[in-house]
């Protein structure tokens, strides 16, 4: 018998919010085959060992040690919540010789760390929690500081119209993706632009969730962010010692459900895009 549909707020737990959060707006396996891309496109051969910066629950990391056992993964992040779920669940997952080649730190991404890697990422826009030109350079020293010769800091953006346009809300209803209740429908998420200032080029942005079971996390995350401009971080990124800056963009194929992103280094985007999403590649 299918449960009956309820109306209400309610407190969100870590686990379901961290497992929502993963299953709506993270895909590990594609962010690591850009990493894996930017690096051989620039190299001719795969990286080995990557820094993932505001890391959450280290999902990417967690995969990155699974695709080759000469992998390494640091992850890093101040927020102990989403570190504790990674721990107790896929860190757990991994088999003790992927354990050990997976080092977790709470710790700020603005301090280097001895530990140097071939790459360094950042995805879901995280970055723009720095609001100032001074801090996020500060940050892309410190990242170039932590990678080895011929490394790179890949970091995701998105940017568009659209992107900035307030009010805004998108829904999108996500599916269990394994287990008994595979294919079934689970939650709708919901992306809002709550504000945006242009004097600033700061905005408020949420993500909500509402279970098929009806319970609503309208809150769940939110954040201010300074929304960076392209030309801004390539910018930034040259100031603080970065050498060869490239833009990957996404190129999406196909309709609705079957549609798929790739990424390709582009040095001219044209105008038409309302919403677009890239990957500002520096090497050192």
């Amino acid at each position: 018998m299918q449960a009956k549909k309820k109306s209400t707020e309610l407190y969100l737990e870590p686990d379901l919010k961290y497992s929502l959060y993963e299953a709506a707006v993270q895909d590990p396996i594609q962010q690591a085959e850009v990493f894996e891309k930017i690096y051989r496109e620039k190299h001719g051969e795969q990286p080995h060992i990557l820094r993932e910066d505001f890391c959450g629950s280290f999902l990417i990391s967690s995969e990155w040690v699974k695709r080759d056992s000469k992998n390494r993964a640091i992850a890093l992040d101040l927020d102990p919540a989403p570190l504790d779920y990674g721990k107790r669940t896929h860190l757990a997952s991994l088999s003790p010789s992927q354990q050990k080649r997976l080092s977790v730190y709470e710790q700020d991404v603005l301090e280097a760390t001895d530990l140097q890697a071939d790459v360094i990422g950042v995805c879901n826009f995280s970055f723009f929690i720095f609001h100032q030109r001074q801090t996020l350079i500060k940050y892309f020293e410190q990242a170039r500081k932590s990678l080895l010769e011929g490394g790179v800091l890949v970091l995701e953006m998105a940017g568009g119209p659209s992107f900035i346009d307030a009010p805004f809300e998108e829904d999108r209803d996500v599916e269990y993706d394994h287990g008994e209740q595979e294919g079934e429908p689970w939650f709708t998420y919901r992306w809002t632009h709550r504000s945006f200032e242009p004097l600033t080029h700061n905005g408020v942005y949420t993500i909500g969730f509402t279970l098929e079971t009806g319970e609503k996390y309208p809150d769940a995350f939110v954040y201010d962010w300074r929304v960076w401009t392209l030309p801004e971080v390539q910018e930034c990124a040259r100031e603080a010692g970065f050498s060869d800056i490239r833009v990957y963009w996404e190129m999406v194929e196909g309709e609705d459900d079957e549609e798929e992103s790739t990424y390709e280094w582009i040095t001219e985007a044209g105008s038409e895009y309302e919403t677009w999403i890239a990957y500002v590649a520096a090497f050192v």
